[in-house]
């Protein structure tokens, strides 16, 4: 039996809402431990909101879908600003861009984890299957004043035997360049105690913030509470900091001792930094991959042009990039 004959898909509408679910599986009976489903709802900011390895949810989701869009569960999509924008404003070669939809300021992740996305039926291959999703802000877009680049995000998902990838693409089709951030907000849960669950990631900068917004300063992690350069325990942990430095080559895991798995978060060379929060008292963590730190817009604007890594598209081009979570059994 081919790889081809594991995966299937199949779409659904959610009863409440009428939106649309779309389950990727991957099913092998002879390897029960690398099965896995995951489930995508287009209609809620193209949000991955399931993510089921063996027997184990991983990802922490609402009781009902209609709480989905926005940002505080499953795996939010972050664009074009990852996190905070000082005062929901910017200016980008002269021009001030305030972003405000539907009358209400947006001055955290961006603008489309709560918009209706566009998908494609999805594409059984020899070595996984794909599901594509996109949105378009265009001039007589409600997206467009808060951004206002003609421009296409597209977001592919695919569920392979051994791992989860997302790849983006940013297409310019207007006439002016674009300057974005991309970023995603995994929502892990934990399992068992805290201290049960331990985050890694061998990054040795992270940025200085007032309010938690870059102060364009940067400052080694080596000893001091951030440093989680080796296995750290959410025990004590109380993190929402922003880490610089990051390559394809960087380690970055999430450990979930009490089932035995751990996540590998690997991504292109565009995805420069990662935000890791471990709030104190929830039941969930988040290691996220970004292309930017927070307030990328208004350091560039600032002249922290490097440290920005503010990507910026030319007219009727294109940028891409991937993030990929690789699972991977402990002792198993």
């Amino acid at each position: 039996m081919s790889n081809k004959n594991y995966f299937s898909y199949t779409v659904e509408k959610d009863d409440e809402t009428g939106w649309s679910i779309v389950t990727l599986r991957y099913d092998n009976p002879a390897d029960v431990y690398r099965n896995k489903i995951v489930k995508v709802c287009p209609d809620a900011g193209s949000n991955l909101f399931y993510w089921k390895i063996g027997e184990y949810e991983i990802i922490n989701q609402p009781s009902s879908l209609k709480d989905l869009p926005g940002y505080n569960y499953g795996i939010p999509v972050l664009y074009p600003t990852p996190s905070l924008v000082e005062s929901s404003r910017y200016i980008f070669m002269g021009e001030e861009i305030h972003q405000v939809k539907n009358g209400k300021k947006y001055e955290l992740h961006g603008l489309v984890f709560d918009e209706p996305w566009n998908y494609e039926e999805p594409v059984i291959g020899e070595t996984g299957i794909t599901l594509k999703t996109s949105i378009t802000f265009t001039k007589e877009s409600k997206l467009f004043p808060a951004f206002p680049f003609e421009n296409t995000l597209r977001l592919s998902f695919t569920l392979l035997k051994d791992r989860l990838r997302f790849d983006y693409e940013v297409d310019n089709i207007g006439g002016k360049p674009l300057p974005y951030g991309f970023g995603l907000h995994p929502y892990f849960k934990t399992f068992g105690e805290r201290k049960d669950n331990l985050v890694q990631a061998e990054v040795e900068k992270a940025y200085k913030t007032i309010d938690l917004l870059p102060t364009g300063e940067l400052y080694s992690v080596e000893g001091i509470l951030e440093d989680i350069r080796n296995p750290t325990p959410l025990e004590n942990l109380d993190l929402d900091h922003v880490y610089y430095g990051v390559t394809p080559e960087t380690n970055v895991k999430a450990i979930f001792e009490k089932i035995h798995l751990q996540v590998l978060l690997k991504a292109s060379e565009d995805f420069t930094h990662l935000v890791v929060y471990t709030p104190i008292n929830e039941k969930f963590f988040c290691v996220e991959n970004y292309t930017c730190p927070t307030d990328a817009h208004n350091l560039y604007a600032k002249g922290f042009k490097d440290i920005a890594h503010l990507l910026i598209v030319e007219p009727r081009r294109k940028m891409s990039g991937w993030v990929e979570y690789v699972p991977e059994w402990i002792d198993k």
